[in-house]
């Protein structure tokens, strides 16, 4: 059951897609805020790349029949508030109005949030590959979480001494 009326499956993994492409678009900003973290956010933004390439092939193997998804519920606008945030984050970063101390807060805040709000989890698939997929997605999402809540924590361990 979808909260915000009827869509359907491959709207929904587009707006997965299209959450990961505005994810990678502002670690690719931060990377070139950034110097001394650029590999740093580079890679992360290739990720979120591999992440949308994912999606893109998963929702067209939904739409030729060839994998069979089931929508559970989710809040489309969640996502569309989340896309609308990193793109005011990223004119933030255009405007040299971030720390990297700020830029890590809010990567932090993205992949949590994409985890506390189940972005991955409101499938219920029927292929072993749309849940390898998403499962691959909700892990990674876990791992980037804890790689830059390491991060802050040795910046903001930097900035106090």
């Amino acid at each position: 059951m979808n909260i915000d009326g009827p869509r359907d499956v491959e709207q929904l993994l587009m707006a997965l897609y299209n959450h990961e492409i505005a994810i990678s678009q502002l670690y690719g900003a931060y990377a070139d805020q950034f110097s001394e973290y650029e590999d740093f956010w580079r890679d992360l933004s290739e990720e979120e790349i591999n992440h949308a390439a994912s999606l893109e092939s998963l929702s067209r193997k939904v739409k030729a029949g060839d994998e069979c998804v089931t929508m559970g519920t989710f809040s489309f606008a969640s996502i569309e508030a989340s896309i609308e945030r990193m793109s005011k984050l990223i004119a933030q970063v255009e405007d040299a109005d971030v720390t990297l101390i700020d830029a890590l807060a809010h990567a932090v805040r993205i992949e949590e949030g994409m985890i506390e709000n189940r972005y991955f989890e409101v499938f219920e698939g029927d292929s072993e590959e749309a849940i390898e997929v998403l499962n691959t997605l909700a892990d990674d999402s876990r791992r980037h979480a804890a790689e830059i809540r390491q991060a802050f924590e040795e910046c903001r361990e930097k900035a106090q001494k």
